[in-house]
Protein backbone atom coordinates (compact mmCIF):
# COMPACT_ATOMS: atom_id res chain seq x y z
CA UNK A 1 0.00 0.00 0.00
CA UNK A 2 1.42 3.42 -0.94
CA UNK A 3 0.80 6.61 0.97
CA UNK A 4 0.98 10.06 -0.54
CA UNK A 5 3.87 12.27 0.51
CA UNK A 6 3.51 16.01 0.97
CA UNK A 7 5.75 18.47 -0.85
CA UNK A 8 6.49 22.14 -0.35
CA UNK A 9 4.35 24.71 -2.16
CA UNK A 10 7.36 25.96 -4.15
CA UNK A 11 8.11 22.44 -5.41
CA UNK A 12 4.46 21.95 -6.40
CA UNK A 13 4.49 25.28 -8.29
CA UNK A 14 7.59 24.14 -10.22
CA UNK A 15 5.80 20.92 -11.17
CA UNK A 16 2.72 22.84 -12.34
CA UNK A 17 4.85 25.30 -14.31
CA UNK A 18 6.53 22.39 -16.13
CA UNK A 19 3.22 21.01 -17.43
CA UNK A 20 2.62 22.14 -21.02
CA UNK A 21 -0.53 24.13 -21.73
CA UNK A 22 -2.70 22.43 -24.32
CA UNK A 23 -4.49 24.48 -26.93
CA UNK A 24 -7.97 23.03 -27.16
CA UNK A 25 -10.12 23.76 -30.15
CA UNK A 26 -13.82 23.18 -30.60
CA UNK A 27 -15.22 21.16 -33.50
CA UNK A 28 -18.51 19.54 -34.50
CA UNK A 29 -18.37 15.78 -35.06
CA UNK A 30 -20.85 13.03 -35.86
CA UNK A 31 -22.13 11.08 -32.84
CA UNK A 32 -20.30 7.98 -34.12
CA UNK A 33 -17.00 9.92 -33.93
CA UNK A 34 -17.65 11.29 -30.44
CA UNK A 35 -16.23 8.36 -28.45
CA UNK A 36 -13.35 9.41 -26.15
CA UNK A 37 -14.03 13.12 -26.71
CA UNK A 38 -15.02 15.86 -24.31
CA UNK A 39 -18.01 18.14 -24.86
CA UNK A 40 -17.33 21.87 -25.03
CA UNK A 41 -20.55 22.66 -23.17
CA UNK A 42 -22.75 21.00 -20.56
CA UNK A 43 -25.20 18.30 -21.64
CA UNK A 44 -28.36 18.48 -19.52
CA UNK A 45 -30.91 15.67 -19.42
CA UNK A 46 -34.63 16.40 -19.26
CA UNK A 47 -35.04 13.47 -16.83
CA UNK A 48 -33.04 12.21 -13.83
CA UNK A 49 -31.19 8.98 -14.63
CA UNK A 50 -31.09 7.04 -12.40
CA UNK A 51 -34.12 8.31 -10.50
CA UNK A 52 -32.28 7.86 -7.18
CA UNK A 53 -28.88 9.04 -5.94
CA UNK A 54 -26.19 6.51 -6.82
CA UNK A 55 -22.44 6.55 -6.50
CA UNK A 56 -20.39 5.53 -9.53
CA UNK A 57 -18.16 3.41 -7.34
CA UNK A 58 -17.90 1.86 -3.90
CA UNK A 59 -15.70 3.43 -1.30
CA UNK A 60 -15.32 4.88 2.14
CA UNK A 61 -15.83 8.40 3.43
CA UNK A 62 -13.43 9.40 6.20
CA UNK A 63 -12.61 12.51 8.14
CA UNK A 64 -9.12 13.38 6.91
CA UNK A 65 -7.93 14.32 10.38
CA UNK A 66 -8.69 10.76 11.56
CA UNK A 67 -6.05 9.45 9.13
CA UNK A 68 -3.24 11.84 10.12
CA UNK A 69 -0.18 9.89 11.19
CA UNK A 70 -1.07 6.77 9.18
CA UNK A 71 1.97 5.15 7.56
CA UNK A 72 2.73 1.82 5.94
CA UNK A 73 4.04 0.58 9.28
CA UNK A 74 1.65 2.61 11.48
CA UNK A 75 -1.92 1.65 10.67
CA UNK A 76 -4.84 3.58 12.09
CA UNK A 77 -8.02 1.66 12.79
CA UNK A 78 -11.19 3.52 11.82
CA UNK A 79 -14.68 2.86 13.16
CA UNK A 80 -17.35 1.84 10.63
CA UNK A 81 -20.30 4.16 11.26
CA UNK A 82 -22.78 3.13 8.57
CA UNK A 83 -23.18 0.92 5.50
CA UNK A 84 -25.11 2.61 2.69
CA UNK A 85 -26.50 0.48 -0.13
CA UNK A 86 -27.11 1.85 -3.63
CA UNK A 87 -30.24 3.99 -3.59
CA UNK A 88 -30.28 4.35 0.21
CA UNK A 89 -30.12 7.74 1.91
CA UNK A 90 -27.44 8.11 4.61
CA UNK A 91 -28.91 8.30 8.12
CA UNK A 92 -25.81 9.62 9.92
Amino acid sequence: MKFLKTIKAEEFKEILDSVPILKIEEEVVNIKESFNRITSSDVISRINVPHFQKSRMDGYAVIAEDTFGAEEDNFIELELIEVIQAGDIPQK
